[in-house]
């Protein structure tokens, strides 16, 4: 039977649940925006205090645009992922490099910058002792900062995901691949977000204008090796500060109950 919309039954139907679908993806889309970006808006100024010191509005309106779009663009790539994933298409069709990207993946996680205490490579430098020590000493560092860096990490994560997933349920059936992917977008977010926010630490270290920020590398590569010392000095002192400040909260985390 045909009905006003000069539609078949199975095609009425193909078309609602197409409109049901647009309609919570336009909804689920904006909703979930706002509020990742809320969420996002709170953490940058958590975890970058310098930006809490920023009172230039043009400067600000920068700051604040790091996590603009985040939760939508995520949303739009994993709702993309869902649906290919129901069409029956090969993600890695769809992603050539995914194949590359995985392996890339695997071998940064077992890539190691620990030093072993108990080989000494460097006898006339050091006794076996004094290496043991010094590389006891330097791993732990090491863990302390990797744990800093891991926890802010999961932190940035947990603020999206507990957001998408809570609207989206759906995703919870992505395969492994499909959710590797997701990973890999995950990750990518983050290293965009830290990168920008790296650089608008150097702007404002930097005392540059708005109108000055996309030639940032020049000015950085113009500068004398005194200035680019100081720079250096006051970002180590942020660096070490950070860490510091924020090491309760990390220890609290990896001491958490699984």
């Amino acid at each position: 039977m045909i009905n006003e919309l000069g539609l078949n039954e199975e095609e009425t139907e193909k078309f609602l649940e197409n409109v049901r679908k647009a309609s919570f993806l336009i909804y689920a889309y904006q909703e979930v925006e706002e509020i990742v970006e809320g969420e996002l808006l709170s953490l940058l100024y958590q975890q970058y205090p310098l930006f809490e010191k920023e009172e230039r509005p043009e400067v600000v309106e920068m700051i604040d645009g790091v996590v603009s779009l985040i939760g939508y663009r995520l949303m739009v790539l994993f709702n993309a992922l869902l649906e290919g994933q129901k069409a029956g298409i090969n993600i890695r069709d769809k992603y050539p490099d995914f194949d590359r990207w995985k392996q890339d993946r695997e071998e940064l996680k077992a890539h190691s910058y620990y030093q072993d205490p108990e080989v000494n490579p460097y006898p006339w430098v050091y006794s076996d002792e004094e290496w043991r020590q010094k590389t006891l000493a330097d791993n732990a560092e090491l863990e302390r900062c990797e744990n800093w860096e891991s926890w802010r990490k999961y932190c940035f994560v947990d603020a999206i995901q507990s957001i998408i997933l809570d609207a989206y349920e759906e995703l919870y059936e992505l395969n492994p691949d499909e959710w590797l992917m997701y990973e890999i977008t995950m990750d990518n977010e983050y290293d965009d977000y830290i990168t920008a926010c790296a650089d608008l630490e150097l702007f404002i270290d930097m005392g540059l204008d708005k109108d000055e920020f996309e030639q940032l590398d020049d000015k950085y590569n113009a500068l004398d090796q005194d200035e680019k010392n100081r720079i250096s000095e006051l970002q180590s002192s942020r660096l070490k500060e950070m860490i510091t400040r924020e090491e309760p909260l990390v220890k609290a985390h990896f001491n958490r109950p699984l």
